[in-house]
């Protein structure tokens, strides 16, 4: 099970400063990539080996999360943080997703990539999330 770490606001905080301006690019830096970064930040632990950089593409992206069993992009952090909160549960440097889109719970809203780089959206874009447990 993965944990945060008991200085994870550190790295976290370095992981996000390091990448703010780094826009999404499927398969390099998208949206899954970006958040599974952040929890390998918080926690130490990589699990984005199954997908990163085996697709350049929104349908490549589509057919590895369908060969890995996954039917949204939610589906990896479900395996690897265990089942969906509700919207109003997710606490700074949870994971969230706005219905299409994975992001990161983050100060009074959540943290999305876009083609400019991570951007601020409101908290009430955020249908589910998935808690990265503390240690």
């Amino acid at each position: 099970m993965l944990l945060r770490r008991p200085d994870w606001e550190k790295h976290l905080c370095a992981y996000l400063d390091a990448n703010a301006a780094r826009p999404f690019e499927y398969g390099q830096f998208d949206c899954c990539l970006f958040a599974a970064g952040a929890v390998d930040a918080m926690c130490g632990t990589d699990f984005r080996a199954r997908w990163a950089g085996q697709y350049t593409t929104a349908a490549g992206a589509l057919r590895v999360m369908r060969r890995a069993g996954w039917d949204s992009p939610g589906g990896p952090f479900a395996d690897a943080l265990g089942g969906a909160i509700a919207p109003l549960q997710a606490m700074r440097g949870d994971v969230v997703s706005d219905g299409e889109n994975i992001g990161l719970r983050w100060g009074a809203g959540a943290l999305f990539l876009t083609d400019d780089g991570l951007t601020e959206m409101a908290a009430a874009v955020i249908v589910r999330g998935w808690r990265v447990p503390h240690g």
